[in-house]
């Protein structure tokens, strides 16, 4: 059978009538094993392939009650009420959404390093604690001419770590963390050491962001700014996504 099945027969509780033949038993119960199994074969899968229940002569839900549909690639459970599915929970664990392919920049402008987008679905803040994000990365600047080089995180288009460095700082870890809850908007701390210049103390700063629901996107980028060209490597970008 292959995945996702299309369902070979309609689920209709009418059926077969009364006045059934005796000798079509065998095919009758044969066809309600087809039935069952591509159904429950449907209640955990990828989020894309959720199905949508019949509703024509079945009740596969309602008020209070409903089939469950555990979304394996989001973490996300869902419960049929009647006409849709309505997320009620959120499976613990953790995902990672990482890049580790270093980038090179050789005596060129400054600009954009990467972007990596936390899928929909892949946070939540259903609750007072929700959704944490953990997102470090690592770089080393060589050289740069004009002002001095700078580095810049943001989320979703919204700055929030930006720092000054020198023309050879590095190697650079940078560590932010998005603490997203349903009693307030997302919370963020980053973090930028420099492991090399232990005369100076981190760099810590505070924000906040838009709601982040797991309705949309989320995307985190990093970029080099400041210097009129740059020389620099960044190693990687992390993230861990802990619900």
């Amino acid at each position: 059978m292959p995945f996702p099945p299309s369902f070979t027969n309609l689920w209709d509780t009418t059926f077969p009538l009364d006045t059934e033949l005796a000798n079509l038993i065998g095919a009758n119960l044969r066809q309600l094993r087809v039935d069952v199994m591509q159904r429950l074969s449907l209640l955990s899968g990828t989020l894309v392939n959720r199905p949508t229940p019949e509703i024509a002569n079945a009740t596969w839900g309602g008020a209070g009650f409903g089939l469950i549909f555990i979304a394996t690639d989001t973490s996300q459970i869902f419960q049929w009420n009647g006409a849709a599915w309505v997320q009620i929970s959120v499976a613990g664990g953790t995902s990672d959404y990482d890049d580790y392919s270093p980038v090179q920049f050789i005596a060129v402008a400054p600009g954009a390093i990467r972007t990596i987008n936390i899928p929909i679905g892949a946070v939540q803040n259903l609750s007072l604690v929700s959704s944490f994000i953990e997102i470090e990365t690592s770089f080393t600047i060589t050289g740069a001419t004009g002002p001095s080089p700078g580095y810049v995180l943001k989320i979703n288009g919204t700055t929030v770590l930006n720092v000054g460095l020198a023309a050879n700082a590095g190697p650079v870890r940078t560590k932010t963390t998005v603490v997203i809850s349903s009693g307030t908007v997302p919370r963020v701390t980053s973090l930028l050491q420099d492991n090399l210049n232990t005369a100076s103390l981190p760099t810590v700063t505070r924000s906040t962001l838009g709601v982040i629901d797991g309705t949309a996107v989320v995307a985190v980028q990093d970029s080099f700014s400041g210097s009129t060209t740059i020389t620099a490597t960044a190693d990687y970008m992390h993230i861990r996504v802990r619900k």
